[in-house]
């Protein structure tokens, strides 16, 4: 929403790094942040009043004490020591700088709305033109027939476009329901049994089975939470699935859906024992996928083992599960 049109100045510049100005620092250590804040006040005023805001009568210093919650003495010991640093100039609030942005302000406005005058005026002056141009007819030989005509074609303008806008809707509609039934029929087609989840033609593993894989992670995440994961992107969980998964059979191409599904939910099981906090507060498929390394190294340390004992695993059958979880599964280079 545009601003409306005013005589005052709306906004002045605030450089960032106001705070670090010498001057401002002196006032800040002097006064805390309440001499900070009563020059800013001062700095709105005067830009708001075109430089004519002024504090000189003990009326004034009570006022705007009051308003801004501070003694009028402890006013009077910001605006006074301001004054001495040079922020201010001696008998009012306007410095060379002020003066300076205000003119810059005003000039842009000026500019402004000069352009949008000049503007209007060009159109004025088209319109008239145009009027011009055009030929009077007498008013006793109006062609009402003619008139007629022009609704008439306006009209079925109005009708034809209305038809052409309702036909592109259908249209798109039923090129969505066209896309959605042939991904529902590829997804249909494919055999969940045979462990060629990777397409031969694409190289990518096929949809329904990173989904079985996804379902895998959601069920060891409910065992180990005791919640449902919140699923904030499938497409890019199913992603990291989908890279573990090509990995995965690059190294063992033999294995058959069976197994490679069990291997898959001993990594998921296997990634929520480990001892790491980051790792436990963002476990997801694409977090497993980035740590795996870390997460096979956390898994097979001793103290691991041996913080592990209580569950009446025994070390090596402990690192037997870990040896068929992680090693099945080497860490894919960085592209």
């Amino acid at each position: 929403m545009a601003r409306p049109v005013t005589n005052t100045i709306a906004y002045f510049s605030h450089d960032t790094d106001m705070s670090e100005d010498d001057k401002i620092e002196k006032l800040e250590y002097k006064f805390g942040l309440e001499g900070y804040a009563i020059y800013n006040k001062i700095l709105e005023k005067v830009y708001r009043n075109h430089g004519s805001f002024n504090i000189k009568s003990d009326e004034d210093y009570k006022l705007y004490s009051k308003k801004w919650e501070l003694l009028a003495e402890k006013l009077k010991e910001i605006i006074k020591y301001m004054r001495e640093l040079n922020l201010f100039p001696a008998e009012s609030f306007v410095s060379n700088g002020v003066k300076k942005r205000m003119k810059k302000i005003k000039d842009e406005k000026d500019r402004k709305r000069n352009y949008y005058k000049k503007k209007e005026v060009a159109k004025r002056i088209l319109d008239v033109q145009n009027t011009a141009n055009t030929p009077l007819k007498d008013v006793n030989q109006t062609d009402y027939s003619e008139q007629s005509k022009l609704k008439e074609i306006k009209s079925n303008q109005t009708k034809s476009n209305q038809t052409k806008s309702n036909q592109t809707k259908s249209n798109q509609i039923k090129s969505k329901e066209t896309k959605s039934n042939e991904i529902k029929e590829k997804e249909n087609n494919i055999n969940i049994n045979n462990i060629n989840n990777i397409n031969p033609t694409s190289g990518k593993p096929e949809r329904d089975f990173i989904d079985n894989l996804l379902n895998l992670f959601l069920v060891e995440f409910k065992t180990a939470r005791n919640e449902d994961y919140v699923l904030v992107s499938r497409e890019k969980e199913r992603s990291a699935i989908s890279k573990l998964l090509v990995h995965y059979k690059n190294q063992n191409p033999d294995k058959n859906t069976e197994e490679t599904l069990n291997d898959f939910e001993n990594i998921f099981r296997q990634s929520f024992t480990v001892n790491d906090k980051f790792l436990q507060e963002n476990i997801s498929p694409s977090m497993i996928l980035t740590k795996l390394n870390f997460i096979k190294t956390k898994l097979k340390g001793e103290n691991y083992v041996r913080n592990n004992k209580t569950t009446g695993t025994t070390t090596s059958e402990m690192l037997g599960a870990v040896a068929k979880a992680l090693n099945l599964i080497k860490q894919p280079a960085d592209n």
